[in-house]
């Protein structure tokens, strides 16, 4: 029997052992959760980590080890903790509504959705995990479910600023710019100094045609947030509608400098350069918009213009086949392919390329004067005419439509008419 009694002793001090490391354990969280209260998040993420190294596996460890990671920038380290406090409780729909925010940060947005979810099928009624969802499903495209999951989020919590601002963003993208002009202001009413929302309320003022509150709204975006690459651009964006190129160029340059691997404001930068007239700036901004998306075929569209303006015949003919080749159908891009083919001599393909792009838009006023050039060189004078007076249908008031008029009247023998167009044109 002595071996018993020695067992049950050993028994004794292992439990009396391991109720002490529980209890170090339990101190451990407690101190770490102290310090994270207090705002001291580097002894916070001292003791979170001393208690993960003792074996303590629990869930608030690895949630609020994640949240810390997260707001210091180490997004990938703090996707691993949260999925590990989703291993330890993975009926706890926070676990799966951080995760989905986290991705949403990243852009991540398709497994933000299948993360926000997830979260909704423990807790139907969480309205962070619909706003997440509902913005989402927004990036994704989907409008229509993106628009109920925000209206769900609302009813739950009707004063929140940022489904209110969500939901103007998604009112815009479905065109409704009065409803998103009411959610923004309404957003900007509970929380008055979010940079996002005075910036997106300037890009609602800005489609709206209000371009000197769209002017207000960014600045005071920038006010607020200096150092937001999207809030230069779009400051940018709205400096080329006012027509001030200078400023435009240089607020454009500076969301570059703050974000260079920004496509959209390469392309902007591009099209501000183009505007100056400084086409081989145009040509490194449009070349390296298309390093970061090589499949867009409005850029290889602008690159061929640009080539052409340069005088490079051959690259810019190059560059529009390709764009045609990812988007085939569009009419602006058989234009140029047109004017291209004319400015090397070929009238045949010329004429194929801007017959074709007619057909997909027929009242394209920049394909009929270009048609009428190519039929008059063709010495298609009677086609040339039809294409010039369907041209003034459209823009009745452009000079030099008129004269172009005029010497196809004169060709064809009618002084008369000659006369009068040419007049006209003068007057203008």
């Amino acid at each position: 029997m002595t071996g018993f009694g020695e067992h049950t002793n050993s028994n004794k001090k292992k439990n009396k052992l391991d109720k002490g490391k529980h209890r170090h354990r339990e101190v451990l969280l407690e101190s770490a959760i102290s310090y994270h209260t207090k705002g001291d998040l580097t002894n916070a993420e001292r003791k979170y980590r001393e208690a993960i190294k003792t074996g303590y596996f629990h869930y608030s460890i690895f949630t609020n080890l994640g949240i810390i990671c997260k707001n210091s920038g180490r997004q990938k380290e703090a996707i691993l903790l949260y999925k590990k406090a989703i291993q330890i409780r993975p009926d706890e729909p926070d676990a799966y509504s951080n995760l989905a925010n986290l991705y949403q940060i990243l852009g991540n947005f398709q497994d933000a959705a299948t993360f926000s979810r997830k979260s909704l099928e423990f807790n139907p009624n969480n309205p962070e995990a619909l706003i997440t969802l509902g913005w989402s499903l927004k990036e994704l495209g989907n409008l229509d479910q993106a628009l109920a999951s925000t209206l769900k989020s609302l009813q739950l919590n009707p004063d929140n600023p940022t489904a209110l601002m969500n939901l103007g963003g998604i009112h815009k993208d479905l065109g409704n710019l009065d409803q998103a002009l009411a959610s923004t202001l309404k957003s900007l009413q509970h929380k008055p100094d979010n940079p996002d929302a005075h910036m997106n309320l300037g890009k609602i003022y800005k489609e709206l045609g209000n371009l000197d509150q769209a002017l207000a709204s960014t600045l005071k975006s920038l006010q607020l947030n200096p150092d937001n690459p999207d809030a230069h651009m779009h400051l940018g964006g709205i400096y080329i509608d006012l027509g001030n190129l200078d400023q435009a160029l240089a607020y454009t340059l500076k969301s570059v400098q703050l974000n260079p691997d920004n496509p959209d404001a390469h392309m902007n930068l591009s099209g501000i350069y183009r505007d100056l007239g400084n086409l081989d700036q145009a040509l490194a901004s449009t070349l390296k918009y298309l390093e970061l998306q090589p499949d867009n075929p409005s850029a290889h569209m602008s690159l061929g213009g640009i080539y052409k303006d340069l005088g490079n015949l051959d690259q810019a003919l190059a560059s529009t086949l390709k764009s045609l080749q990812l988007n085939p159908n569009n009419p602006n891009t058989l234009v140029n392919l047109g004017g291209i083919y004319r400015d090397i001599g070929n009238l045949d393909q010329a004429l194929v390329s801007t017959l074709k792009s007619l057909q997909l838009q027929p009242e394209n006023p920049y394909a009929l004067i270009n048609l009428s050039g190519i039929q008059k060189e063709l010495g298609n004078l009677d086609q040339a005419l039809a294409s010039t007076l369907k041209y003034l249908e459209l823009k009745p008031d452009n000079p030099y439509a008129l004269i172009n008029l005029g010497g196809i009247y004169r060709g064809l023998g009618k002084l008369d008419q000659a006369l009068t167009s040419t007049l006209k044109s003068l007057e203008l």
